[in-house]
């Protein structure tokens, strides 16, 4: 599958996995910010990423910052229809300033397969299950 991309950012860095059968892609900083303590953040990427209709990306903390750090992304559903610059939105739940650089690995993207046709069917009863 590809996914096209332009840099809005000389800074920017492709999107990139760790080890082969990584799931997550991480995604870096285009710029230097502080986040204090309980704040809430958004940081630029650099990039515009064209997903396919079949897949949105879905961004996810990196372990080592949300273990380490306390810091985690709060929100990161991007539509394929989205073309706009990707931002991570990001809070820092430590005790301490957070320091974030240019070039630093801030996310990961996971590109998730999904069905965009549904319908929702109001009913009087649904199927019952052990749970309830």
């Amino acid at each position: 599958m590809n996914i096209h991309f332009v840099r809005v950012n000389n800074d920017a860095i492709i999107p990139r996995i760790s080890t082969t059968f990584s799931a997550g892609y991480d995604i870096f900083s285009v710029e230097n910010v502080i986040i204090k303590p309980y704040a809430v953040t958004s940081i630029a990427t650099g990039l515009k990423m064209q997903i396919p209709r079949t897949h949105f990306g879905k961004l996810e903390s990196k372990s080592g910052l949300a273990a380490l750090c306390n810091v985690h992304v709060v929100a990161g559903v991007i539509d394929s229809d989205y073309r706009g610059e990707i931002k991570v939105i990001i809070c820092n739940n430590g005790c301490f300033d957070f320091k974030i650089s240019t070039g630093m690995a801030i996310a990961q993207i996971i590109f998730v397969p999904f069905t965009s046709v549904l319908n929702f069917v109001e009913s009087e009863k649904l199927e019952k299950t052990i749970r309830g």
